[in-house]
């Protein structure tokens, strides 16, 4: 088996869980139970806001009703929120070390303001050959449409030819049906160690 395609996820494996650190620092901050907070941010609203069926003003004023101890502007909590993000340790090199090999992509549930910033911060879009982010697709992991949008990017790319890497198992079972390659990311030492027994140089 050879691997020309390795796709990672961006929130969780390129970077730092942002969502979950921003849930965290919310319940903190405002003495609201943890439970509570990630409803809130998380709830049906974020994957449609995901998805581009409502707006990031729309996503925001549901969040601040459904959090009114929260006394910051939507601007402040999407600040807050992004500045929470920092590359993993050792992802880039990863990265740089795969590029001459193989072909590196990018699949991630994610909005178009949270990747604009990202990028605008660290440059990251080039260190890759090409994704899907579920705002551009209107779907999400769980959507076999999200996959075949995924392959014709990659169009030449069989599924066994590709590994998907993902720090949620509930994102691997999908595409392990598809016949792609799945490694459940949990350090970058274990990632290395999955890669390297699949082959590939890192």
């Amino acid at each position: 088996m050879q691997i020309k395609l390795v796709v990672v996820d961006i929130g969780g494996v390129v970077f730092t869980k942002g969502k979950t650190l921003f849930c965290e620092y919310l319940s903190k901050k405002y003495s609201i139970p943890l439970a509570k907070v990630t409803a809130v941010i998380d709830g049906y609203h974020a994957i449609q806001y995901r998805c581009n069926e409502i707006t990031e003003s729309e996503y925001w004023s549901t969040v601040q009703a459904g959090l009114p101890e929260v006394k910051l502007s939507s601007r402040e909590l999407e600040q807050v929120w992004f500045e929470l993000y920092g590359l993993i340790d050792g992802m880039y090199e990863i990265i740089l070390r795969l590029r001459p090999h193989v072909l590196v992509g990018y699949l991630s549930n994610n909005t178009k303001e949270r990747i604009a910033y990202l990028q605008n911060k660290f440059g990251f879009m080039e260190w890759f050959d090409g994704g899907v982010f579920s705002y551009e697709v209107g779907v999400v992991k769980n959507s076999n449409k999200i996959y075949q949008c995924l392959f014709e990017k990659f169009p030449g790319v069989r599924p066994s030819e590709i590994v998907v890497i993902d720090d949620k198992m509930e994102n691997l079972s999908l595409p392990s049906s598809l016949g792609v390659n799945c490694v459940h990311f949990t350090t970058v030492s274990n990632l290395k160690q999955s890669l390297r027994d699949l082959g590939l140089p890192v």
